[in-house]
């Protein structure tokens, strides 16, 4: 994926893989309309600029010499200089030396985090006058441009002493509180070894088409240290858990409309029109469905991002959580749900031309099977999947949900579907998620509506 990423700090409008290009769904009348649609949006101006914050105005300051030779400046990835010019070079060099005072930095990239706060990793060692260096030590560091998120994230941090959960899940922080500085707020999380996100790691098992046996048993045993106990209530379960606001169905209406000849070519016209529909108008099923459900005190984000992996010499996996800043009261399966949703659409094929290829959807409609009546709990694996990759994934789905249903309380079948229908139309919205999985996202979203009507059919 690298070269996706060198090539949007480019001066260019965007990337057409290979695959793409030489698939069987390419052809001129499509590219026309692609560019078509792209002299429209710049015409237009459908992206407004950002206008530049104060730390932002101090990047064209110069970096004094000791400063530069500390950090290695001159050497930094091309995708490390670009975020921190975004922030402000002064302002973020500023904030480093008070996270790390005289400690000399190697970093390198990490995806920003879906928040908003910029991610890198650094090799830090540490120095005085008086003494050697220190060995190089490995830190996750947060910047973000405002102060709140952070402060949120590292109070959360702190209350996990009261959860009877291993340390070894939820890093240190260096400093118990975010350094800030010229308009930027940092936090750095310190790790013992070296360790990878669960996108890079999983995306990788996946496509050797290993199987994860028992990460997912483990990742909702870490859950289930930190939820506490049950505090049941009774919700309409869509309005007051998983509803969508109201610019999010805009977005989402506007996306459809947009693209709508593009859609129509890889998705059926009638799915897509059934998420049209129930965008515009609701769903009676969802609408009128008040029941108890299990709520507790969740992690808010979980997300393939801020899942840590590290493998040891004994290939035995260390997991690590990261990002408690949106913790609250909520339905006990929305994490396990987002992380799902994760595995469908962020992390399968990621890393390679397939993630982008339009004619992989074909491979990707057996997910679908884990939606039908009946088997979102119970799926059984067909053994004809071609994909070894899809059939670890599905393997991984499974145990995920069977871990959440052992401790869901008032877990059911229309709950589940419900919370993968939020996050599969966020999945459309989602600004790292490739353009033919969004389309597929469509379906995947239409064949929820499907089945949940389909139980209400069956319950009356």
């Amino acid at each position: 994926m690298d070269h996706f990423a060198e090539a949007t700090l480019g001066s260019c409008d965007g990337v057409f893989p290979k695959s793409y290009l030489e698939g069987a769904t390419f052809s001129a009348k499509r590219l026309a309309f692609i560019l078509k649609c792209g002299i429209e949006k710049r015409r237009n101006g459908t992206i407004a600029p950002h206008p530049l914050s104060a730390a932002q105005r101090q990047s064209g300051l110069r970096i004094p010499r000791h400063i530069a030779k500390l950090y290695n400046i001159e050497h930094l990835d091309g995708r490390v200089a670009s975020q921190i010019d975004e922030l402000g070079s002064a302002a973020f060099w500023g904030l480093i030396q008070k996270l790390f005072p005289d400690a000399e930095c190697v970093f390198s990239y990490a995806a920003p985090g879906a928040s908003g706060a910029y991610v890198f990793k650094a090799n830090v060692k540490f120095k005085d006058s008086e003494t050697s260096t220190t060995g190089a030590k490995q830190f996750l560091i947060k910047v973000s441009p405002g102060h709140d998120s952070l402060l949120a994230e590292a109070r959360n941090r702190q209350n996990i002493v009261r959860s009877p959960v291993p340390r070894t899940h939820f890093p240190s922080l260096l400093h118990e509180d975010p350094i800030n500085i010229g308009g930027l707020s940092g936090i750095a999380y310190e790790f013992e070894t070296d360790h990878e996100t669960l996108l890079v790691y999983l995306a990788r098992e996946l496509r050797l088409g290993h199987r994860s046996a028992g990460l997912g048993k483990k990742l909702v045993g870490i859950l289930k240290m930190i939820y506490g106990d049950t505090i049941v209530t009774v919700k309409d379960i869509w309005r007051g858990c998983y509803d969508l606001d109201e610019s999010a169905k805009i977005r989402l209406r506007s996306y459809l409309l947009e693209n709508k000849l593009f859609l129509q070519e890889l998705v059926d016209k009638n799915k897509v029109q059934r998420v049209e529909h129930f965008l515009m108008y609701g769903n009676e099923t969802l609408c009128q469905m008040s029941k108890e459900i299990d709520t507790r005190y969740i992690h808010g984000d979980f997300n393939c991002g801020n899942i840590l992996i590290s493998v040891d010499p004994r290939s035995e996996l260390s997991i690590s959580i990261i990002d408690l800043g949106s913790r609250k009261q909520d339905h006990i399966i929305k994490d396990v749900a987002k992380l799902e949703r994760d595995i469908v659409f962020r992390v399968f094929d990621w890393g390679s031309s397939n993630y982008h290829d339009p004619n992989r959807i074909s491979a990707w409609r057996s997910f679908l099977s884990t939606l039908a009546p009946g088997a979102v709990f119970d799926h059984k694996t067909s053994g004809v999947d071609e994909d070894q990759g899809v059939a670890a994934a599905k393997e991984l789905i499974s145990e995920l949900r069977s871990a959440i249903r052992a401790i869901d309380l008032k877990g059911d079948e229309q709950n589940y579907l419900i919370a993968l229908l939020h996050y599969s139309l966020l999945a459309i919205l989602h600004p790292r998620i490739s353009t033919a999985k969004k389309a597929f996202a469509v379906e995947y979203a239409s064949g929820i509506i499907e089945s949940l009507t389909h139980n209400r059919d069956r319950t009356h």
